[in-house]
């Protein structure tokens, strides 16, 4: 691997407070974007949240939007207070939360777009803000898509991935201007086609009870209505062209994850890192090494990964139906 200056480092990224991870990815990208993609419990939101606090430990205002509806003030203190003490950052005054964190949610992709293109912008041309993050760009892509009539599926999809785009390069236009960079978290292919499976197999249900069958047209259309042309992740190639570098993380069997940079624009690609999840987030596993995984240990990750999504499926199944042997449970009597 090629190594640089610190001091040259310093004027392109962002540090993220780990060693072996700048040495990984450099850094977060200052005025660009950062692409990270992975399956739920990934840790991508986790890595974003840490990148939100050291930035809002240098008393710099972050603009979070969690379109996922998932965090909270409460989870930024809870993770703050766990990397003080493995001294990924200095100190965090429970305060700063409320003066540096900007944490915005969103209904609807119009109502994302709205925060994104004004409020963001507006915040930018007005505070001195040290990041941004769009938590994430994938999960309305993928409402409007699965939601759209049969027969405009494709052409709905296009639309909203040029939507994303366009956010994208507007907020990109302002952030540059800071040197601030920009977070985006997407979704791999593979929980996007899961969920895509999931729907056609109700259409097909629906289809056999009014005789229209058919949806070959979805077959036709996959790469479209999942929104990876060609990518492992939903939001297609404008989002990828739009990334100075995607980086993917691998869920693997308990607190395990694995760190894969499938492209960045300033260093060869290709390169991976062990990490594990711990209450100071997500941080390089000990003793990891940067490595080049050959295809095959890709291949046995994925593999690793649809597993463990498989045994939440299983979970949520039991839970639905009222346990492992799919018996309901009878509802309790409601005290008079």
């Amino acid at each position: 691997m090629s190594s640089f200056p610190k001091e040259v480092l310093q004027q392109y990224y962002v540090s993220t407070g780990m060693e072996k991870l700048d040495e990984l990815i450099y850094g977060w990208p200052k005025g660009r974007i950062a692409l990270v993609y992975g399956h739920f419990k990934s840790g991508k939101t986790t890595l974003a949240m840490m990148a939100s606090i050291r930035a809002i430990a240098e008393k710099r205002h972050v603009l979070y939007l969690d379109a996922e509806n998932r965090a909270t003030p409460m989870r930024f203190y809870t993770l703050a207070e766990g990397m003080v003490k493995k001294s990924l950052v200095k100190d965090f005054p429970r305060e700063s939360i409320s003066n540096y964190l900007h944490l915005y949610t969103a209904t609807s992709l119009a109502e994302q777009h709205e925060i994104v293109t004004e409020d963001f912008i507006e915040k930018l041309r007005e505070e001195d803000v040290g990041l941004v993050v769009i938590d994430s760009v994938a999960v309305y892509y993928h409402d409007r898509v699965i939601n759209a009539p049969r027969e405009l599926t494709a052409s709905e999809a296009r639309e909203v991935m040029g939507k994303i785009s366009n956010e994208l390069m507007r907020i990109q236009r302002e952030a540059s201007k800071q040197g601030a960079p920009i977070i985006a978290i997407s979704w791999s292919a593979s929980k996007a086609g899961y969920a895509l499976q999931k729907w056609q197999k109700r259409q097909l249900i629906e289809g056999i009870k009014t005789g229209k069958a058919e949806i070959s047209d979805v077959y036709a259309n996959l790469d479209i209505l999942l929104g990876t042309f060609g990518t492992d992740f939903i939001g297609g190639q404008f989002l990828g062209y739009r990334a100075h570098f995607l980086l993917r993380l691998f869920r693997l069997p308990g607190e395990l994850r694995y760190a894969y940079l499938t492209a960045h624009g300033d260093r060869p690609d290709g390169y991976g890192l062990q990490m594990v999840m711990t209450e100071a987030g997500l941080v390089p596993a000990p003793n990891a090494k940067i490595e080049r995984p050959t295809e095959q240990y890709i291949r046995e990750l994925a593999a690793k990964e649809e597993e463990e999504v498989r045994k939440d499926e299983e979970v949520a199944r039991e839970i639905e139906v009222g346990g492992p042997a799919g018996e309901r449970r009878r509802p309790k009597r409601r005290r008079k």
